[in-house]
């Protein structure tokens, strides 16, 4: 009889897996849970390493800027636009005047998108270490119509001793003069000029130059291919003008020779633009009726626009449309230098008034983009402000870096204090001298009193 076949049970294995699974399932559930408290309690904190990858390394200090609303005056989106922030703020002052911007050009003020990490091109065109107040040129990669802008400004930064590099004014931008501290333009090739006159006054955003037809005030530029505006072109400007009544030139290359192109204002007193072509041929808008008269003693916001393709020449005041002449000509090159305040070889006309903020470029903006141009300069204090101030964790060298530019700036101050000391001893001891003087001085002093006196007595 064959034995029966002997089977062990099954309960210690049941067990042994159970067991196992437990012990699994346990130590996955303190894994997530150490993942979750390490996640809440430092994941989220600014001394987390993601904490720090959303702000620029080696600043101090960074403010919110808030925009009121829309920038965008129109339904097109606008794109690598020059958007310009003007601001005026106790902590935008140097440190030696209670702020806390470390370079006293403000090289150490920059912009980036919401995120605090995406730099925007920027560039200064005015800054006052003792006010805090400065005009920023920043380029917005985009401007939505209906959605305000976010960005962040960032300041504090001892490392930093240059100007980021012009990018600013690149998109299609032949020149742009600021006519604040000279008349430099900016753009690719630095444009300067050969011959100028006038006087600084101040302008539509921060300074501006003021010309007088009776001085024959003007700046030439040489002659610069790039200048030579074909196919479109857009110049626009901020004016002043102080007299009407005869043709005054804002900026033209017309010559001696067909071709080139000049925007003005024309005897009648209205904004006025013209190009002639290779026959000889000059297209302006005499002919064109509507025109809105320019107003005296005020700033206004001008531009003329040019399109081939769209056989177009158009002038905009303030932004708004003001005259529009359909032609299928075109302007013709020209070897003439470039001017600002006059044309070459016309007599009388000079412009007289304020000038400021010229901008040429090869390339038809559109009529969202000027009005949003005007509305963004008219009076950008208004557009926006700047929120609360955020400290920033700064690394050790940066740390360093900063407290030795304080010291260095506190340096220079007791030195320049210094410099003013001895110079009031030394006004203080020429008060004196006369007490102290020589006996050869005290004889010359003499005979120089007796010569007065014996030709005072001649006289009489």
């Amino acid at each position: 009889m064959k034995p029966r076949l002997q089977l062990k049970p099954k309960n210690k294995v049941t067990v042994r897996t159970s067991m196992r699974l437990i012990t699994v399932g346990a130590a996955f559930a303190v894994l997530v849970a150490t993942g979750f408290f390490l996640y809440y309690n430092l994941g989220r904190s600014t001394d987390s390493i993601a904490g720090r990858e959303t702000q620029l390394p080696g600043f101090g200090y960074r403010k919110p800027i808030e925009f009121n609303g829309s920038i965008n005056r129109g339904n097109e989106l606008l794109l690598n636009f020059p958007l310009l922030l003007s601001f005026k703020d106790k902590d935008l002052k140097h440190i030696s005047s209670g702020g806390k911007v470390a370079h006293k050009r403000g090289f150490d003020i920059r912009i980036t998108k919401k995120d605090g990490i995406s730099l925007l091109p920027s560039s200064i065109e005015s800054y006052n270490p003792t006010t805090g107040e400065c005009n920023i040129w920043v380029l917005a990669d985009s401007l939505i119509s209906g959605k305000a802008p976010e960005m962040m400004l960032y300041y504090s930064n001892a490392a930093l001793q240059s100007e980021p590099a012009n990018l600013v004014w690149t998109d299609k931008f032949v020149s742009t003069w600021h006519l604040n501290k000279d008349f430099t333009g900016n753009g690719v090739k630095k444009l300067r000029a050969t011959q100028v006159g006038t006087t600084d006054a101040e302008g539509k955003i921060s300074g501006g130059k003021r010309f007088n037809n009776d001085n024959g005030d003007f700046a030439e530029y040489p002659f610069y291919e790039d200048l030579n505006l074909r196919n479109e072109y857009t110049i626009s400007a901020w004016i002043f003008l102080e007299q009407v009544g005869r043709p005054q030139v804002i900026i033209g290359n017309h010559g001696d020779v067909p071709g080139g192109y000049s925007l003005y204002v024309d005897r009648q007193g209205n904004l006025n633009a013209s190009f002639v072509t290779s026959s000889g041929k000059t297209i302006n808008l005499d002919n064109i009726g509507g025109a809105e008269k320019l107003d005296v003693d005020k700033w206004q916001h001008v531009a003329v626009v040019y399109s081939l393709s769209a056989g177009k020449l158009q002038t905009f005041v303030n932004g708004i449309s003001d005259r529009i002449l359909l032609t299928k000509d075109a302007p013709a090159p020209t070897s003439s230098p470039m001017l600002i305040g006059k044309e070459k070889f016309t007599e009388n006309s000079g412009f007289t008034g304020i000038i400021d903020e010229v901008k040429i470029s090869s390339k038809m903006r559109s009529a969202t983009w000027l009005s949003t141009e005007y509305f963004n300069q008219y009076n950008p204090f208004a557009l926006y402000s700047l929120r609360n101030e955020e400290a920033l964790q700064v690394d050790a060298v940066s740390l360093e870096r900063n407290r030795q530019a304080m010291q260095q700036n506190a340096n220079e101050q007791a030195s320049s204090a210094q410099r003013m000391n001895n110079l009031k001893a030394t006004k203080k001891e020429d008060e004196i001298a006369p007490n102290t003087i020589s006996s050869s001085a005290q004889q010359m002093r003499d005979k120089m009193n007796n010569m007065r006196r014996v030709s005072k007595e001649n006289t009489k």
